[in-house]
C-alpha cells in the first residue's frame, strides 16, 4: 500500500511536470506568435509612415503646381480684390453716414430734452412745478451714444470735408452758371443790335 501511494505520488509529479512543460511550451509558442505579430505591426506601421510621407510629398508637389500664378489666376485674384475694395468702400461710406446721423440725432435729442430732462442728465425737470424757459446747453461729453464709437470723430471729419467740397463745387458751378448766363445775355444783346 505504501508502494501504491509512492507510485501515485510519482505519477502526479510526472503529470505535474508534463503539465508544466506543456504550459511552458504553450507560453513559448504564444510569445513567438506575439513577436511575429509585433513585427508585422511594425512593418505595417513603417509602410504606412512611408506611404504617408510619399503622399505628403505628392500633395506638396500638386499644391506647388497649383500655387504657380497663371494669367487667368492673376486676373481672377485682381477682380476679386477690386470687388472687395469696392465693398469695403461702401461699408466705410455707410459707417460714416451712420455715425454722422447718430451725432446729428443725438444733438437734436439733447437740445429738445434739455428743459425737462433726458437719459443723460436725468429727468429732474419733470419734478419741478415751474417750467424753465432757458435752454441748458449740452457739451460734447454729454454725447454718450456718439462717444461709444471709436471712429465717430474721424467720421465727422470726413463728413465735414465732403460737405465743404460739395459747397465748393456748388459755388464753382454757380459761378460758372452765372458767367455762362452773362455770356448768353451779352451774345443775345449783340445779336439784337
Amino acid at each position: 500500500m505504501v508502494e501504491v501511494k509512492i507510485e501515485k505520488k510519482e505519477k502526479k509529479r510526472e503529470e505535474g511536470g508534463e503539465k508544466k512543460e506543456k504550459k511552458s511550451k504553450k507560453n513559448v509558442k504564444e510569445s513567438r506568435e506575439q513577436n511575429s505579430s509585433d513585427k508585422l505591426n511594425k512593418d505595417t506601421t513603417e509602410k504606412e509612415k512611408n506611404k504617408d510621407t510619399s503622399d505628403k510629398k505628392d500633395q506638396k508637389k500638386e499644391e506647388s503646381r497649383e500655387d504657380i500664378p497663371t494669367p487667368q489666376k492673376l486676373s481672377q485674384a485682381e477682380s476679386e480684390l477690386v470687388e472687395l475694395i469696392n465693398m469695403k468702400r461702401k461699408v466705410d461710406r455707410a459707417l460714416v453716414n451712420l455715425e454722422a446721423n447718430i451725432y446729428s440725432f443725438e444733438g437734436n435729442y439733447l437740445e429738445e430734452t434739455s428743459q425737462f430732462g433726458n437719459i443723460i442728465k436725468g429727468f429732474d425737470g419733470y419734478m419741478s412745478t415751474r417750467p424753465e424757459k432757458k435752454k441748458i446747453k449740452f457739451t460734447e461729453e454729454d454725447r454718450l451714444f456718439s462717444q461709444s464709437s471709436a471712429t465717430y470723430q474721424a467720421a465727422l471729419e470726413i463728413k465735414k470735408r465732403e460737405e465743404s467740397m460739395l459747397m465748393e463745387d456748388n459755388m464753382h458751378e454757380g459761378y460758372h452758371k452765372k458767367v455762362s448766363i452773362k455770356k448768353k445775355s451779352l451774345k443775345d444783346k449783340t445779336k439784337k443790335e
